[in-house]
């Protein structure tokens, strides 16, 4: 199932000199939509409690970010399979030569959407969707193989279920959503 959606995906830009360019934006790009989410979440007025709701969710979305760097770094130093530009196939983009897997791109993604779903599930399912989307698109440069992409999405959502039911974590991001929004109503008021 999955090599035949990266088949439709290879026949419909193919050849479609705008779809492709659309393609190779969001495989260098697309990580931008995660930075203009969580500040914009972050930043957005709103009553004191939804406030808070945003702020823990992309507070969670930070620490599961910050435990994919590290889970990526450690499977590099175990597993440097090479990219498939370097096996003689075509590379839509260029890339250095670190390992394809994990894909930075799709482990960052997954995590931030699955944390964003504990607690925003429609946001976080887009950001989720997203993420697959560059994912694909990536394969469809030629800097990743697709089970590097579904391997990343799946260490990645696991990264965010590690944060979100840790007490330690949650509750980091928990106090540091109501911290934020606490000095902000206590600022209102002068």
């Amino acid at each position: 199932m999955v090599q035949r959606f990266f088949k439709i995906l290879y026949y419909a830009c193919r050849g479609r000199h705008l779809t492709e360019k659309a393609v190779i934006v969001l495989a260098k790009f697309g990580f931008v939509v995660y930075i203009l989410y969580g500040v914009v979440t972050w930043l957005y007025p709103g009553r004191a409690a939804e406030r808070f709701e945003r702020r823990r969710a992309v507070a969670a979305a930070a620490l599961s970010l910050g435990l994919t760097v590290v889970a990526a770094a450690l499977l590099r130093k175990i597993w440097r399979r090479p990219r498939p530009f370097m096996s003689g196939k075509t590379a839509l983009l260029r890339h250095g030569n670190s390992p394809s897997f994990p894909s930075n791109h799709t482990i960052h993604a997954a995590a931030i959407g699955a944390a964003v779903m504990a607690y925003r599930q429609k946001e976080g399912t887009s950001l989720l969707l997203w993420g697959l989307a560059q994912g694909a698109a990536r394969v469809y440069c030629g800097v990743h193989y697709a089970s590097d992409i579904i391997g990343s999405v799946v260490l990645g959502a696991a990264c965010a279920l590690a944060v979100c039911r840790s007490k330690v974590l949650a509750g980091a991001a928990e106090r540091l959503a109501l911290f934020v929004t606490t000095v902000e109503e206590a600022l209102k008021r002068y």
